[in-house]
């Protein structure tokens, strides 16, 4: 915001004229009777300005607000990128944490299931190939789990990091 702000305020000075100058001398004062200084003496009193050649004040003027236009472009563009980035660093953290809560939820069912083959299995009702497939599957889900919380706690620290919170502060 700060640069939209500047935008008009450097247009504003471009089209603006050189400040006046004001010149004061004063010669032969009356040093020894100031009470004469009415009557003896000289001052003078000066004011000048640069006035620039016609027409150049138009194109300086043209080029500023030009350099306006391309300093907001960039600051649009810029901005852009920024909600582009950040949205994409939303999605991936809200899936990973989608993705974490589905494969905690797959592993309480494996560790049902151990437990439906553990008792088949004291009834002579299973096999032991049944709870290495259980142990391969949740040995599976829990290096896919650990996986998925890197990537959501990586997601979660580039979220703050774009947006310039600390670490501290909880996303909701």
């Amino acid at each position: 915001d700060a640069w939209r702000a500047r935008a008009p305020a450097s247009t504003l000075r471009s089209c603006a004229l050189p400040a006046p100058s004001v010149r004061l001398g004063t010669w032969d004062f009356p040093i020894g009777d100031p009470s004469m200084a009415d009557r003896e003496g000289m001052y003078m009193v000066g004011v000048s300005q640069e006035l620039p050649p016609a027409g150049s004040l138009d194109g300086s003027a043209r080029a500023s607000i030009e350099m306006a236009r391309a300093s907001l472009g960039e600051l649009d563009e810029l901005r852009r990128e920024v909600a582009s980035a950040t949205a994409h660093l939303c999605a991936d953290w809200a899936s990973a944490a989608r993705r974490r809560a589905t494969l905690i939820a797959w592993i309480e069912v494996l560790e049902r299931m151990r437990g439906a083959v553990d008792a088949r299995l004291s009834g002579a009702g299973a096999s032991l190939a049944d709870v290495a497939r259980i142990e391969r599957e949740r040995a599976t889900a829990a290096r896919m789990l650990a996986r998925t919380s890197s990537d959501e706690a990586r997601a979660e620290e580039s979220l703050r990091a774009w947006l310039g919170l600390p670490s501290s502060t909880s996303l909701g």
